[in-house]
C-alpha cells in the first residue's frame, strides 16, 4: 500500500485532472484556447500522475476507482461537440445517406439526387461537399450504426467509441493479468 499522503495527492490530481475536462463546458467566444488550456494542463499532469502511479503501490479498489473516475469523464462528454474537428458532419451524412438506402460512394454530399436528404444540418456543414467520401467500408457500417442510433445527434457516434473505449479497457485489464504485469498500468491508458 502507498503511503496515504501520496495517496491524497495522487486522488487529488485525479480530481484536478477530472476538473480541468470540465473547462469545456465555459462558455468562450474562441473553443480553441479553452482546447489549448485544457489539453495543455491536463496533458502536464497526466505526466504527474504517471509518475505517481509508475512510484506508487495501488490496491485493486484504488484502480478501479481511477478506473470509473475515467469512465464517468467519458460519459460526461458524450454529447459534447468535438472542439478539434467538424468531421462528425461528414461521418453523419455518410450514415444518413446508407440509412435511407443510397450507396456513400456514388454521390457527393452537395450532389443534387441527394437534394431531399438536405437538412439545415446536414450537408451544409459536410467538410468538402463536393468530395464523395474517402471512408473506408468499416467506418461506414460504424456512421450507419450512429446515425441509426441518434440522427443527426452526435451521442450515437461518441456512444460507439465509448463502447470500443470499454472494450480497449477491458482487453487491457485481461493482457496485464495474463502477462502477470501490475494492473495498476492500467491507468496510463
Amino acid at each position: 500500500m502507498m503511503p496515504l499522503s501520496n495517496k491524497k495527492i495522487l486522488f487529488a490530481l485525479v480530481i484536478i485532472f477530472c476538473c480541468a475536462f470540465l473547462l469545456f463546458f465555459l462558455p468562450t467566444i474562441k473553443p480553441i484556447r479553452i482546447y489549448t488550456l485544457v489539453y495543455t494542463s491536463t496533458s502536464v499532469i497526466y505526466l504527474l500522475l504517471c509518475w505517481f502511479i509508475f512510484k506508487s503501490e495501488l490496491s485493486a479498489k484504488d484502480i478501479l476507482i481511477f478506473a470509473a473516475l475515467a469512465v464517468i469523464i467519458r460519459l460526461i462528454f458524450i454529447d459534447f461537440f468535438p472542439v478539434g474537428s467538424d468531421d462528425i458532419y461528414r461521418y453523419m451524412w455518410d450514415g444518413k445517406v446508407q440509412f435511407n438506402g443510397i450507396n456513400p460512394y456514388l454521390y457527393a454530399p452537395n450532389n443534387p439526387e441527394l437534394s431531399f436528404l438536405h437538412t439545415d444540418i446536414l450537408p451544409s456543414k459536410v467538410n468538402f461537399p463536393s468530395m464523395k467520401t474517402i471512408y473506408f467500408p468499416l467506418s461506414q457500417w460504424l456512421f450507419y450504426a450512429g446515425y441509426f442510433l441518434s440522427g443527426e445527434n452526435i451521442w450515437g457516434y461518441k456512444l460507439l467509441l465509448f463502447i470500443t473505449e470499454l472494450m480497449t479497457i477491458f482487453s487491457l485489464y485481461i493482457l496485464l493479468k495474463q502477462s502477470k504485469i501490475d494492473t495498476k498500468y492500467l491507468l496510463f491508458y
